[in-house]
């Protein structure tokens, strides 16, 4: 760069070079969109407001048409993250006599800091090398590049009056290295390992760290102090708050899906408590799609390489709560603030749990039950009941939950009716709970009905080996 910029309206050069050598083998990570004469000499590049002049090397037609600053793409291209100007790109004819080359960008008055970091050809032959040799990073993952967050910002930079000007300068955006559909923009002060791939949109802010082996899908955005630490893989649209920490760097592999948030200084992916775990064994952890993942809350990977934390689509995780190693948790469940899920717990779907629950290792808790505020859960619950207590005791069905969620009258009465008959029987001849769910699973109206079909088969499931049984159940009656 031949000198910093002290007003924002001054002009500033990038100086680069175009050789037969690399000129073309570049250009798919270099442009896409500039068609380059493949002789080794300088050429000049302008951005200006005038048309192509005859024999140029001019940009294809969808960048001509940033010509026009309301074209939906004037919003969507950038340099360095930051708002230039520029309308056009032209090449002047051969000529020898042409000392340099350079991109002329005009910067507009409204950007209220100095640009250091411009793109000089040497720069660009390194980011050529680096391409040669495999590097997955494209040519913007560079700490060089300042950075313009919103893109509000950036359509609120175009001048009413400087619109309607034939010749005037458009402050639409132009990307020195590629014009792209999607921004990316990379904090000068964030740190992104060579190895990461970084896909089209994202956004990392300042202070931020990406580590070696991170995959970070299309529009992710990586808040100020987050970290993504190695062997990581985010998908497309996550979000990741200041001061979160995203994977670790431990054999193994954290899996995040689409469209995650993870909240502030929240813990995912990271070494599992548990004295079993043996230092350089593998361990996992995956999570689907859609998930809040809120303030404080802490998921660890896997104890063991032959298992994996799993988390569903869907969950919300309020501040504070906790997911220990090897835990299996479905679909659309809430858990709230405070929430301890011990390790190897099973968590069906639809599950809601109070605040400042506990959840005992190895219990299983099935679909659409209800904890409520305060439990210590030692012992398994089966589908649709609700239980409360420490040592927590059955207190029901979750009526109003299943309400919610559509369950039809007749399959609430088959349910209820299941419910009372297993666990509020006064009936001494009746038997045992075992002799009472052989007699219902032998019923011919209930095994109409899958809801209720799906309670006992649940109860079933907690009396079998290896599980850790049911709640104990208790009478709804005067002295209870």
């Amino acid at each position: 760069m031949r000198y910093k910029c002290r007003k924002v309206s001054q002009l500033l050069e990038v100086q680069f070079w175009v050789s037969s050598i690399w000129g073309i083998d570049f250009c798919g990570a270099f442009s896409q969109d500039y068609h380059w004469s493949g002789r080794n000499q300088y050429r000049t590049a302008n951005i200006t407001g005038l048309e192509n002049p005859p024999g140029a090397h001019c940009c294809l037609p969808h960048v001509e048409n940033l010509l026009d600053a309301r074209s939906p793409m004037a919003a969507q291209v950038f340099f360095n993250g930051s708002l230039l100007g520029g309308i056009s790109c032209t090449s002047t004819p051969s000529s020898l006599s042409v000392p340099r080359s350079s991109l002329t960008l005009p910067v507009p008055t409204s950007l209220r800091k100095s640009l250091y970091s411009m793109v000089s050809w040497k720069d660009l032959l390194s980011r050529h090398r680096s391409f040669k040799r495999g590097m997955r990073s494209s040519a913007l993952a560079d700490s060089d590049f300042s950075v313009k967050k919103d893109e509000m910002q950036t359509q609120s930079m175009f001048p009413a009056a400087r619109r309607g000007k034939e010749n005037a300068v458009s402050t639409t955006t132009v990307n020195a290295t590629s014009v792209l559909p999607e921004r990316k923009i990379i904090h000068e002060t964030a740190v992104v390992h060579p190895d990461a791939f970084i896909g089209e949109g994202v956004v990392i802010s300042a202070f931020c760290t990406v580590g070696p082996g991170v995959s970070i899908g299309n529009g992710c955005k990586l808040h100020p102090s987050s970290h993504v630490c190695g062997n990581t893989e985010l998908g497309e649209g996550c979000e990741i708050m200041n001061g979160a920490v995203v994977g670790s760097d431990l054999p193994g592999r954290t899996v995040i899906g689409n469209h995650n948030t993870i909240g502030y200084h929240a813990v995912v992916g990271v070494k599992a408590q548990d004295l079993k775990y043996k230092e350089g064994d593998e361990c996992f952890l995956h999570i689907g799609n859609n998930n809040d993942i809120r303030e404080y809350v802490s998921i660890h990977r896997s104890s063991k390489p032959n298992d994996c934390t799993v988390i569903g689509d869907h969950n919300l995780f309020m501040a504070t709560s906790h997911v220990a190693h090897d835990c299996k948790l479905g679909n659309h469940n809430i858990l709230a603030n405070g929430t301890l899920v011990g390790g190897h717990v099973i968590i069906g779907d639809y599950i809601h749990t109070g605040g400042a629950v506990g959840i005992h290792q190895f219990c299983h808790i099935d679909s659409y039950s209800f904890l409520a505020a305060g439990a210590m859960v030692t012992r398994d619950v089966p589908m649709y009941i609700m239980v409360s207590g420490n040592r927590a005791e059955l207190r029901g069905l979750n009526l109003e939950g299943m309400r919610r969620l559509g369950f039809s009258d007749l399959e609430i009465k088959s349910i209820r009716r299941a419910y009372q008959k297993l666990f509020m029987n006064r009936d001494v001849g009746a038997g045992g709970l075992e002799d009472r769910l052989a007699d219902l699973e032998a019923n011919e109206d209930l095994a109409n009905v899958p809801a209720a079909v799906a309670l006992l088969r649940s109860v079933r499931n907690c009396l079998g080996e290896n599980r850790r049984g049911i709640c104990t159940y208790r009478l709804w009656n005067s002295g209870s």
